[in-house]
């Protein structure tokens, strides 16, 4: 059910306890109603971000930008909620799903959207697929396969260890600014 983009939490709470939801289509305004956020992800409703849509309808601020409000993707994570990226108007947005990954990662700043995050997105997008039971199993299973041989694979291991190595060093540079003021 499509609900909670521009309207209030009443509507996506409306759409779970009217129409039986099971996922909610944007449920950007959930974070006005912290006892709905848990009901949710007590109940396991899927909550499906479109970035790009919603960056394009609702103004949210991107990085260190300020528009109207912060993206919620990253709250949602924190609180355990299970949610999944999507494209909401692939025609109209001019965007497809590696954009709209590109645009939660900006949107939730470099330090709030981490490769782990991402790939627990995608594992969630699996979950929350409208397929019956043994097809979204086996793709689960396909995609662990494929993300278990990537990550055996020399040159990802290599690199991760390069964006470790880097983001360490940055830290304590960062660190050994802060302690000299």
């Amino acid at each position: 059910v499509h609900a909670g983009e521009n309207a209030s939490s009443k509507f996506v709470e409306d759409a779970i306890l009217v129409l039986s939801a099971n996922r909610i289509g944007h449920g950007l305004s959930l974070v006005e109603d912290p006892k709905l956020m848990a009901r949710i992800r007590e109940d396991n409703i899927g909550i499906e971000l479109c970035p790009i849509s919603n960056h394009q309808t609702s103004h949210f601020h991107q990085s260190k930008e300020k528009y109207s409000r912060e993206y919620p993707l990253g709250k949602f994570l924190k609180m355990g909620i299970m949610v999944s990226i999507n494209t909401d108007n692939p025609i109209i947005s001019h965007t497809n799903l590696v954009k709209e990954y590109f645009q939660a990662a900006y949107t939730c700043g470099e330090d709030d959207l981490s490769i782990w995050d991402t790939l627990r997105i995608i594992r969630m997008g699996y979950i929350q697929a409208f397929l019956n039971l043994p097809a979204r199993k086996a793709l689960i299973e396909i995609i662990e396969q494929n993300l278990t041989d990537l990550f055996e694979h020399p040159q990802v291991i290599k690199s991760l260890k390069e964006i470790s190595t880097a983001q360490l060093l940055m830290q304590n540079q960062t660190k050994k600014k802060a302690n000299k003021s």
